[in-house]
């Protein structure tokens, strides 16, 4: 494909993009789904050109398809991956939020115990705490250490147990919280 087509191309379908990332598609559940900043969709836009640009480069995309649909397909799914990523940060967060009581711990202090929390965790509790902290989804946790999501839900609760373990004896959270917050 040569410049010129290239440019005809992004011409058309860039406008198309950025208004179904900005202002929304229908997702996989029925709901309508967006990016929540104009700079987000810049992002998931370019990263979109750049994989067209590969899948032009070995073949995948065959010049006789039509350009848009699979381009917006591009942008769909890249942009559901970043909104799985946020969501399962934000879960990690509320988890998290879980263990420790309200404003007993600042987030400096936080965050530096979850680390040494964490890292006394044996595996692969360990890795998955710190995979889920990272944005990563259940699913590509269990493709990555070939584990079922099941197993990997059941061995994320289980690191969570420990963790609020591990914080009653720091002293770091009381043993009524942590039995209000295990009741609920």
């Amino acid at each position: 494909m040569g410049e010129a087509e290239f440019r005809s191309i992004f011409e058309r379908v860039h406008p198309s993009l950025m208004r179904m990332l900005i202002q929304g598609w229908v997702g996989p559940n029925h709901q309508v789904l967006f990016l929540p900043s104009r700079a987000e969709a810049e992002e998931v836009a370019a990263e979109c050109w750049r994989v067209f640009i590969e899948h032009l480069a070995s073949g995948k995309f065959e010049r006789d398809r039509p350009a848009e649909p699979y381009l917006l397909g591009i942008g769909k799914n890249l942009a559901l991956s970043r909104l799985r990523r946020r969501y399962t940060q934000e879960k990690y967060r509320d988890d998290m939020s879980l263990i420790f009581e309200p404003g007993a711990v600042d987030q400096a202090t936080l965050d530096l115990r979850l680390a040494e929390g964490i890292e006394r965790l044996e595996e692969p509790e360990r890795t998955i705490l710190d995979l889920k902290r990272a944005g990563v989804t259940e699913r590509e946790i269990g493709l990555r250490l070939s584990l079922s999501r099941d197993q990997v839900r059941r061995r994320y609760a289980g690191g969570l147990r420990q963790l609020r373990r591990y914080f009653v004896e720091q002293g770091l959270v009381s043993e009524e919280w942590d039995a209000l917050q295990l009741a609920e």
